[in-house]
């Protein structure tokens, strides 16, 4: 039987942007994802959000499953609670 099959490569970078949740007032946020770091072959998820309340930077970076199925990771995450609520101590 004659079987006719096609294939798309993925995109490498892939970016997306929020505005508005309903619980914090106005955020922004950036989502970044890289399936194929350079000199690495590994793929990073990056996020940065920006809000009243809770501004968040974080990284994560993911191998590909070797031949007995383990992946690794490295990842890091930087986050400020009650930015802008919190007073200045002197």
């Amino acid at each position: 039987m004659p079987c006719d099959c096609a294939s798309a490569r993925g995109q490498l970078q892939k970016w997306v942007y929020v505005g508005v949740s309903t619980d914090t007032g106005f955020r922004f946020s950036v989502d970044h994802t890289h399936n194929r770091v350079p000199y690495l072959d590994w793929r990073a998820q990056s996020k940065l959000q920006l809000d009243k309340k809770n501004p968040l930077l974080s990284t994560r970076i993911t191998s590909l499953p070797d031949y007995s199925g383990w992946n690794y990771f490295v990842g890091g995450k930087a986050a400020v609670k009650n930015w802008r609520t919190t007073p200045p101590t002197v």
